[in-house]
Parts: structure tokens; C-alpha cells; sequence
């Protein structure tokens, strides 16, 4: 009996929270995330900023602005890198050294923004930034994506 009972325990423990050591995919869409963590994308309050237009080959700041406690991360972009703004998050073995996508090492426990960076790629067009803020299991936020044009 008690051997269930920790077993139970462990399991809300896990089912509550984000992945401990991050994603392991490199994009996600909203059925994707309902299919495999449960819940639905709830609007928590983040929001992406950056600029509108950017330069080729710059970096930028951009920043993931939100009140809610911030366990988990995954950001991905379609064009330029993402180098990892700091020790609290890696790039999934899925990015393949493109650098292209990051997530969390282990529970961010963050409160207000954070801040990150993009590298604009050297073709004009137009790219978009994308991030899932999780604050738990079942309460997620597909963030609406940032999209730049590239002159």
C-alpha cells in the first residue's frame, strides 16, 4: 500500500510540471502539445517582443515578457540561430548543432522576463520566432509567434 501511495505521488509530481530537462522536440504545434502533456494552450499572459524589421546579420534581444512562473521553455525560429542567452537552457539534441532551437536544462522557476537573442540570417525575408511557455503539465502557452523582416 505505501509503495502505491508513493508511486501516486510521484506521478502528480511528474505530471504537474514541465519536462526536468527539457523538451525533447525542437517545434511544437498546439495538438502536439495536447497530445502529449494534457491540458490546453491557455493564455497565461506571455508575450514575445522584438522589432518588427531587422538588419541581416545582426543580433537582437528579444524578450518573453509574462507574470506567471516560468518552469519550462522551448523557442525555435525557421531562420537564423539562437545562441543560448544563458547556462539555464540547451539546444535539444533534435537542433542538430543548427542552433535553431532551445529549451530548458532543468526547472526554470523564473518570474518576468526573459531575455534571449536571435541572429538575424544574412537573406532578406521574413523570419518568425516561436516559444511554448510552460508553467506546467497542463498549463501551457503557445506564444504568439514574433515575425521580422529581414532588409
Amino acid at each position: 500500500m505505501k509503495s502505491i501511495a508513493i508511486f501516486l505521488i510521484s506521478l502528480v509530481i511528474f505530471y504537474v510540471s514541465a519536462y526536468p530537462n527539457g523538451s525533447p522536440v525542437c517545434s511544437i504545434t498546439e495538438k502536439e502539445m495536447k497530445a502529449k502533456m494534457g491540458g490546453k494552450n491557455s493564455e497565461l499572459g506571455y508575450k514575445l517582443k522584438g522589432p518588427s524589421k531587422v538588419k541581416r546579420g545582426e543580433t537582437i534581444v528579444l524578450e518573453l515578457e509574462g507574470k506567471s512562473k516560468l518552469q519550462g521553455i522551448l523557442a525555435w525560429t525557421n531562420a537564423g540561430q539562437l545562441p543560448l542567452p544563458n547556462n539555464k537552457v540547451k539546444y535539444p539534441a533534435c537542433d542538430a548543432g543548427k542552433r535553431q532551437s532551445f529549451t530548458q536544462k532543468d526547472y526554470l522557476k523564473l518570474k518576468g522576463p526573459f531575455k534571449f537573442y536571435w541572429t538575424v540570417p544574412r537573406q532578406r525575408g521574413v523570419a518568425t520566432i516561436n516559444v511554448l511557455a510552460v508553467d506546467t503539465f497542463t498549463k501551457w502557452q503557445i506564444v504568439k509567434p514574433l515575425v521580422i523582416k529581414i532588409e
